[in-house]
């Protein structure tokens, strides 16, 4: 074999399939199917098969694992021995050959996550000595492992792996069996038990017997958005739902009370399911599938319907109407003072006094503020295809919020070579450019010559940028240690703007760049600087040309001309933008007499730790509603609004604080 080159190192980064070589001399290197001898052409993938001379006659004392691995062909005009290595791989136009491990890899995807089951099955080994065997199969889109001997307590064993692998990646069920398959070469014989697995399953029997259960005919929110929950004499209701929760979740009895439909072994197409027979099958049960997700247990969800068939009940304050004829909400609970603030007032408050932006199909703010006064969309259609394999019932979805040239930048302007400006992150590069504009929209001019008291707070996105592209040319140095080398987005800004105020960079998902703003006010406040740059930026490189969803998964927008309000629109779609805005107090900008876009009443940022989620990835409209109530208080404001905007989510939680029915 050649040598390998230092790129292709096992200790190098792999971002394609290893470049083994060429075969020696006197033997071959065929590329076969798996389930045939005959050799695939150039650049297609298959089985690696070796042929020549040299390859054995077989196993020892093993004919059946000998058959399997080794054919008598016909190569080259000649009859000749090929063995079967069981690697994945395929050959290049040139002769060497490139590895893309084995064929027996048994990584699935699975609900979006890639699920590598022989790492499952070694940390079911290390949390539970008593096992001797385990398979990990995917059966009707969950996870089950079967594990021997058969005395296993299989509730222990799920409770222990939950502890170490993420809620993903936990088994819905544990089977415990006398004996698993066997391959001839003494191995579990894992495409055996994956046939041979329905039959096996059966239906689950649940942990515990739930012995009664209240029943529950209205929820309603006190002060402290906990459940009220009365007496409600329909047996019938109860049976209907623990019966729908056996038939989706394959269970043999109810789990107990505290038990919630994803710890059943549930996920999040079954809930969809659940739901969708919820609403069939229970007269009168109109609940949203969001009612459902936030209600996980038989107990809440009963109640949440017993709500619902309560004849003309209504929990909340109806909505009044302002004389302009606009949606006005007024909270039911007045826990904030009223007072009516007006710029007479202004302390404590902070002003919004410069914006700059780019976004899809808007490179700045007026021509963005001007796609939604005319609802127009900004999502680009690729008609591309996936760059990557789709498990069965995922779909590609070839929409994408695109920005206009994100290679633009003026590196000469900013004092750096081109070099490194191609070395950039193209976060950095808009960000800076945005940063830019905004302070120039508030009418403060930066200088090398003179600093300014201006703190840098920005949100920013992972750098993709950094593992997409090869380092330009430069020292092996800057080479080797890229990524440790990427700048700071905020320290970066504020050098080249030449700012001294505190700088802060700021990763919360979602939510980074309101965290950031709060960072912004708060600084303001404890008179760390006079002026706050805040911002988010989110690209990702090589620009997407689509997304990866579920069918019938809200993270899809198959409608090719929807746009944001639109009715037909059904679900959301990846975007890129960045944006910045200068804020300063209200009575500071006042005094300058410039120019004020909005004013800034109350902040507040929280978490909602487990409460009412399945998962640490997925919001709770309790914790958001408590975290809404806290900003009101902190800006000593009345709770009213005149609109609400955000997705389906964040709705509900503006309706709960301000007393309007859920959406």
């Amino acid at each position: 074999m050649e040598p390998i080159p230092k790129t292709n190192r096992s200790d190098a980064e792999m971002t394609e399939p290893s470049l083994i070589g060429r075969s020696l001399p006197n033997s071959g290197l065929l590329i076969c199917p798996e389930d045939n001898d005959e050799p695939m052409h150039y650049g297609e993938g298959g089985e690696i098969c070796i042929v020549g001379s040299q390859v054995t006659r077989g196993y020892k004392g093993q004919p059946d694992l000998t058959a399997l691995k080794f054919h008598n062909i016909e190569w080259q005009g000649q009859k000749i021995r090929l063995y079967r290595s069981g690697d994945r791989g395929f050959l290049r136009a040139d002769g060497r050959l490139s590895i893309c491990g084995r064929l027996s890899d048994r990584e699935v995807k699975l609900r979006g996550f890639r699920i590598d089951l022989a790492e499952l099955e070694k940390g079911i080994f290390r949390g539970n000595p008593d096992i001797t065997m385990v398979s990990v199969q995917v059966l009707q889109d969950s996870l089950v492992a079967f594990v021997v001997p058969s005395a296993v307590n299989c509730a222990e064993v799920k409770e222990r792996i939950s502890q170490d692998v993420p809620a993903h990646s936990v088994p819905a069920r544990i089977i415990a069996l006398e004996k698993l398959p066997m391959n001839a070469n003494g191995k579990i014989d894992h495409n055996q038990i994956a046939l041979l697995s329905p039959l096996a399953v059966g239906p689950q029997k649940s942990a515990q017997r739930v012995t009664s259960r209240q029943r529950i005919s209205r929820m309603k929110l006190d002060d402290d958005d906990k459940m009220v929950r009365t007496p409600y004499p329909c047996k019938a209701l109860e049976s209907a739902v623990s019966k729908l929760w056996m038939e989706v979740l394959s269970l043999k009895s109810p789990p107990a009370d505290d038990v919630t439909f994803f710890e059943a072994g549930g996920h999040s197409i079954l809930l969809t399911e659940l739901h969708r027979r919820m609403t069939n099958e229970i007269v009168g049960a109109k609940v949203s599938l969001l009612d459902v997700f936030r209600n996980p247990t038989i107990v809440k969800q009963i109640a949440l319907i017993g709500t619902v068939l309560e004849s003309n009940a209504s929990v909340f304050t109806p909505p009044t109407w302002t004389p302009r004829s606009s949606p006005h909400l007024v909270a039911s609970s007045q826990e904030a003072s009223v007072s009516d603030k007006s710029l007479d007032d202004p302390s404590g408050r902070m002003a919004i006094v410069g914006l700059a932006g780019r976004f899809p199909g808007a490179n700045d703010i007026q021509e963005f503020w001007e796609t939604l006064m005319e609802k127009r969309g900004g999502i680009s259609n690729s008609g591309s295809s996936p760059t990557e394999p789709m498990a069965v019932g995922e779909q590609f979805v070839p929409r994408y919020g695109l920005l206009d040239d994100i290679g633009a930048f003026d590196a000469k302007f900013w004092g750096l070579s081109e070099m490194e400006a191609r070395n950039l992150d193209p976060q950095k590069r808009m960000f800076l450019d945005v940063a830019h504009e905004a302070l120039q929209d508030a009418s403060i001019e930066t200088s090398k010559d003179r600093s300014s008291n201006i703190g840098v707070f920005v949100g920013e996105a992972h750098n993709s940028y950094k593992h997409a592209t090869k380092p330009c040319h430069g020292s092996s140095f800057e080479r080797r240690y890229r990524s440790l080398l990427d700048p700071n987005i905020s320290t970066f800004t504020a050098f080249h703007l030449n700012l001294n105020g505190p700088n802060v960079t700021i990763n919360t998902a979602c939510a980074s760049s309101l965290v950031a703003l709060n960072q912004g006010v708060n600084s303001i406040r404890a008179k760390e600087c006079d002026v706050a740059l805040v911002g988010g930026v989110s690209i990702v490189f090589p620009s997407k040309l689509g997304g990866i969803t579920r069918v019938k998964v809200a993270y899809s927008l198959p409608v090719a001309n929807a746009v944001h309000w639109m009715r037909a629109a059904m679900g959301s779609v990846p975007s890129d933008a960045v944006a910045a805005v200068v804020i300063k107090p209200l009575e500071t900008a006042i005094e300058a007499k410039g120019y004020i876009y909005s004013v800034i009443e109350g902040q507040a940022v929280g978490t909602d730790g487990s409460t009412d989620k399945p998962g640490f990835t997925v919001p709770s409209a309790t914790g958001q509603a408590a975290t809404v109530l806290r900003a009101m208080r902190n800006g000593n404001v009345q709770p009213e609004i005149d609109q609400v905007c955000g997705d389906t989510w964040q709705r509900n939680t503006s309706w709960r604080r301000y007393g309007g029915p859920m959406a």
